[in-house]
């Protein structure tokens, strides 16, 4: 695998989270990955922010 997939999983994980990230993953590494295949793993990415982990109401420089 060269460094531009790698820094584009990385970018996706940062980006989608990282489930999300390792099911790319593996279609990059499935033989034959179907059409169905890649719209699955785009349906279930969801934004970062979607997770709730540090919600937009609050600051990590603010609570310093």
């Amino acid at each position: 695998m060269d460094a531009a997939t790698i820094a584009l999983i990385i970018q996706f994980a940062l980006k989608y989270g990282v489930p999300a990230a390792q099911a790319l993953l593996a279609l990059f590494v499935k033989k034959d990955p179907t059409q169905a295949d890649w719209d699955d793993i785009f349906a279930k990415a969801k934004a970062y922010e979607a997770y709730g982990i540090n919600p937009p109401s609050t600051s990590v420089l603010g609570a310093l």
